[in-house]
Order: structure tokens, then sequence, then C-alpha cells
């Protein structure tokens, strides 16, 4: 005769089980708590060999090493977006008095950057009557003043007013120097 024994679960221990609330990662005063309760519950008689003690200690060791890595991470992390916020800052400020193109969500515009406001951490340009974020400008052209332009035409004009005045001058000394 053949019986079969079919498997038995336990109710409570499930119930028991989703009612627990797990911990997402244990802490360096979790670890150190876990394994203050092992050395009280070992048996006397045979103690924790040194090799896992000391394994114990350098896995302790090695998890406080990487919180305090995490921490520090966080704290490049926080650094570098104040850093990028205040290039961006910079760089707003920067476009002040330039030309700039950007997309008005149909079509290509192009204006002059009046002034930037800072919008929850964000430099805006403001563009005419367009308030813009940095990210919607496709090109940036220097405002060429109008006496700029006038200054390079004359040192063009005084360039060739010189080498014409010295080519004059190379002759004469040549018909003196005779």
């Amino acid at each position: 005769m053949t019986t079969s024994v079919a498997p038995t679960t336990n109710q409570n221990q499930s119930s028991d089980t989703s009612s627990r609330i797990v911990a997402k990662s244990l802490g360096k005063d979790d670890f150190l708590k876990l394994m203050i309760e092992q050395m009280k519950a070992q048996n006397p008689l045979e103690p924790m060999s040194d090799t896992d003690s000391i394994a114990q200690l350098a896995n302790f060791s090695s998890l406080e090493q990487m919180q305090n890595m995490n921490n520090n991470l966080q704290t490049l992390i926080a650094t570098f977006t104040m850093n990028m916020q205040d290039s961006s800052v910079g760089y707003a400020v920067s476009l002040i008095g330039k030309e700039v193109g950007f997309y008005d969500g149909t079509t290509t515009q192009w204006g002059k950057v009046d002034s930037i406001k800072i919008m929850d951490g964000n430099p805006m340009l403001v563009v005419g009557d367009w308030l813009l974020g940095l990210d919607r400008i496709f090109e940036v052209k220097p405002v060429v003043q109008e006496s700029e332009e006038t200054q390079e035409v004359d040192n063009g004009d005084q360039s060739d007013d010189d080498s014409t005045d010295s080519a004059d001058t190379g002759g004469d000394s040549e018909g003196s120097g005779t």
C-alpha cells in the first residue's frame, strides 16, 4: 500500500510574512547589532573562529566605507548641480546684448537678448516679448555695433595709405642711395 503525503502550508506563516515591514537596506548599526547578538548566542564551548570574526569585522568596515562614499557622492552631486545652475546663469548673462536664434514652437525667430530672469533656479532669456529657456536657443550671433563697422572700414583705408607711403619712400630711398 502506497501513501502519498501532500505538502501542507501554514496559513499563519504567510500572514506573518505579509505583515512584516522589510527595510530596504541594513545600515552599519543594524550590522553591528546583529554581530553582537550572534556573539551573545554562540556556544561558549565552541566559540566563533578567529577567521570568521575577522571576516565579519572586515565586512562591517567595508559597509561603513561604502556608506561614507555614498554620502560623499551625494554631496558631490549636490555641489555639481549648484555649479551647473551657476554656470547656466553665467552663460545666460553672457548672452545679454547678443542676437539669438530660437524656436517659437512652429517657426524660427531671431531677436536680441534684453535681459535674463531667474525662474525656479533656471535662467530665462528675455528676447523682446519672449521669455525663453536656454534649451530653445539654437544659434548665437554677436551684435555688431554701427561704430565697429565704421572703425573696420577706416582701419582698412589707413593700412592702404600706409603701404602707399612706404612704397613711395622706398622708391625715394633707392634713388637717393645711388
